[in-house]
């Protein structure tokens, strides 16, 4: 922030998250952080990088890049922390483990494959979703479509019923580019991806699934405050619990490491609900509630690529006169 090089422009989907998430955004005094709000769902919002991402000429000359899992940056830096929790649980290296990841994406779970092809003693990957099942459903019983609107939970950051590292994961798995190309081609036309019984097979040979309700995420933040004295934010919960359901049935029978995802202060509603009780907020996030808020707030039914790519155009064109 406040990089005289750098333009940052931040999306988030309005009323879809959480005002401490928002303000983590909405609060930024600096002058090259431009953050919008937009009408719509996170789907919505990735559509819209998809869409600029395609545009390469344009990405080149404007220097346009993504800090989110649409750099592969992003995900290679995520297979890293794979191997650095292994290594903090077995540093003798005696057997395998498993991860349970909440998953919204994907980019976790491609990550974790991607270290598990790169030789990790991984038993299982356990992908780990709320009631936006599009993954569950596709791991359990081959339904990779669109199904309904996505559904807002108390895991604002896995609404999500179009996986975009998806793609990636069907490249690992079949190691053939036009195939995807293909599937993806017919999944912009239908809402729904078909695979072979092959594809899927494969697609399992290390990744489990189950989807976690409402009701057992907040069941699962609770009894671990009580259990634990340990406070899961909503996303980490997701994942707690579906390590917890495969290994009492004994289908996992290795050590299982959760990946967390966020500080339960950024969820206070749904700590609440679970707990009865407000999370404590660490130092870093003191007086985050009393700042003052700028964002460019888009209205319903505006054109956000466009409107996003004239802000790049503005901001690279300002910074070129300048120097």
């Amino acid at each position: 922030m406040g990089k005289p090089s750098v333009e940052i422009f931040v999306l988030y989907p309005r009323g879809k998250i959480s005002e401490f998430q928002r303000r983590q955004m909405s609060t930024v005094q600096a002058e090259n952080v431009h953050v919008l709000s937009v009408e719509g769902t996170s789907d919505d919002l990735d559509l819209v990088l998809k869409d600029i991402a395609a545009e390469r000429k344009f990405c080149e000359d404007y220097k346009v890049s993504y800090i989110n899992s649409f750099n592969w940056g992003r995900i290679m830096i995520q297979a890293a922390h794979f191997f650095f929790a292994y290594f903090r649980v077995d540093p003798e290296l005696r057997g395998k483990v498993s991860f349970s990841i909440p998953t919204g994406a994907m980019g976790n779970l491609v990550a974790g494959y991607l270290a598990y092809l790169m030789g990790l003693p991984v038993d299982r990957l356990i992908v780990a979703t709320n009631s936006n099942d599009i993954l569950n459903r596709y791991f359990q019983h081959g339904d990779f479509s669109k199904r309904g609107a996505v559904v807002q939970t108390v895991s604002p950051s896995m609404d999500i019923q179009a996986p975009y590292n998806f793609e990636r994961f069907l490249y690992f798995i079949t190691r053939d580019p036009k195939l995807v190309f293909g599937l993806y081609a017919a999944y912009d036309k239908t809402g729904e991806i078909k695979v072979e019984e092959g594809v899927l097979a494969e697609s399992r040979r290390v990744v489990l699934s189950t989807s976690v309700s409402e009701k057992e995420t907040l069941e699962t933040i609770r009894s671990f405050q009580a259990t634990h004295r340990y406070l899961l934010d909503p996303h980490t919960a997701v994942g707690v619990a579906a390590s917890v359901s495969f290994q009492a049935s004994s289908v996992v029978k290795t050590p299982v490491i959760c990946l967390a995802t966020a500080h339960p202060c950024k969820f206070e509603d749904a700590v609440r609900e679970a707990t009865g009780e407000a999370p404590t907020f660490p130092a870093s996030a003191s007086g985050l509630l009393e700042k003052p808020e700028v964002h460019l707030e888009v209205p319903a039914g505006g054109d956000v690529t466009k409107l996003l790519k004239e802000m790049v155009v503005e901001s690279f064109t300002r910074r070129q006169g300048a120097k």
